[in-house]
């Protein structure tokens, strides 16, 4: 998401434009103190369906270490599902790319396949889940949700982290079948996930890779308007909380 704020002439009101048309209700961007996420030209962002979900408290934005220049801010809310009334936090991700590496350090690519600027991935994963974890008590739930593109394939360092802390590939766990969210050089592949915590995991009924992007050449005439937004397929997941209780 381009980084110019949240204003009329902004890409997220652009977005919101885009959402609202499309119908199904009306839309909302989560916007965090400030005029902009960070200090990089993109950043990340939450739009929610205002009719179905209800902000809890204040977003909150990660900084400082690996988010300091390399990943993206993360950027978290609490929603409330106004049917069930019940609580989880959600958190928005673009982690660092492969791209401009360094020539040394932990840093460069150390020609084991998962290019440079792994260890700053890794770290991000590492110092995020925590902050998640306390942002969740603080607001009483355990039902954490964490999103986007992570730079990483999916047996590389930082998607392993996620797992090794207790959150699950909600794709991997429900598809049943090799999905992919990017193609690199005719190559294909996942980089972009939906993890939670195993009490949020087990209300998900769904999640797929919605490949309507990463497989269409760019720059050629596409049979609907809405193929090829972007370079990668976006994942989605499908949540049921009709049966919950209001506790975790």
């Amino acid at each position: 998401l381009e980084n110019d704020g949240f204003g009329p002439d902004s890409a997220a009101n652009d977005f919101l434009a885009l959402l609202e048309e499309s119908g199904g209700g009306p839309w909302r961007a989560v916007q965090p103190p400030g005029e902009r996420i960070g200090g990089d030209v993109i950043t990340v962002g939450l739009f929610y369906r205002s009719d179905v979900l209800e902000p809890v408290g204040a977003p909150a934005l990660l900084s400082g270490g690996p988010f300091d220049g390399l990943s993206r801010q993360p950027l978290a809310q609490v929603f409330r599902d106004r049917a069930s009334g019940e609580t989880f936090l959600v958190a928005s991700n673009h982690l660092k790319s492969k791209g401009r590496c360094p020539d040394a350090g932990e840093n460069a690519d150390q020609e084991d396949g998962q290019g440079c600027w792994n260890a700053a991935r890794t770290a991000s994963v590492e110092a995020q889940v925590p902050w998640l974890e306390q942002l969740a008590d603080r607001a009483g739930t355990q039902r954490i949700l964490v999103l986007g593109d992570m730079n990483a394939w999916r047996l590389e360092d930082p998607i392993r982290r996620f797992r090794e802390l207790g959150l699950v590939d909600l794709v991997e766990r429900l598809s049943g079948l090799p999905q992919h969210s990017f193609l690199y050089w005719g190559q294909t592949g996942t980089l972009d996930y939906a993890f939670a915590s195993e009490s949020l995991a087990a209300k998900a009924r769904r999640a797929v890779i919605w490949n309507i992007n990463a497989s269409w050449p760019g720059g050629m005439d596409l049979p609907e308007p809405w193929l090829r937004m972007a370079d990668h397929d976006p994942v989605v997941v499908d949540f049921d909380f009709s049966h919950s209780s209001t506790s975790d």
